[in-house]
């Protein structure tokens, strides 16, 4: 296991960190009216589908994101897209049949 000097193991500094991390960010969305559950891997996921919906480079998003596996990427990018494109879709059925009704 990786020990930093005060006997603290990397597993429970990196918790400390991402947690204090998490606090700043809930405490920013907050003041600007933004979900309250905001956290830094929901941030690192949205960075991630951002990249995906402009470039569509598959390779290029599992690089940014320091992805070994390219069906890890494809996973979370390409199938978050592919639920937006169906959300987009459904809202567009139920405006189109609520204003023919």
């Amino acid at each position: 296991m990786t020990k930093f000097i005060d006997g603290k193991d990397f597993k429970n500094r990196n918790c400390n960190i991402n947690s204090f991390n998490n606090s700043v960010l809930k405490r920013i969305a907050k003041e600007i009216d933004i979900n309250e559950n905001a956290t830094i891997h929901g941030l690192r996921h949205s960075f991630g589908t951002y990249v995906y919906s402009q470039t569509k480079d598959i390779v290029g998003v599992q690089r940014v994101m320091g992805q070994t596996d390219s069906r890890t990427t494809e996973k979370y990018y390409v199938h978050t897209q592919l639920d937006m494109i169906r959300n987009i879709s459904n809202a567009f059925d139920i405006k189109m049949n609520h204003e023919v009704a």
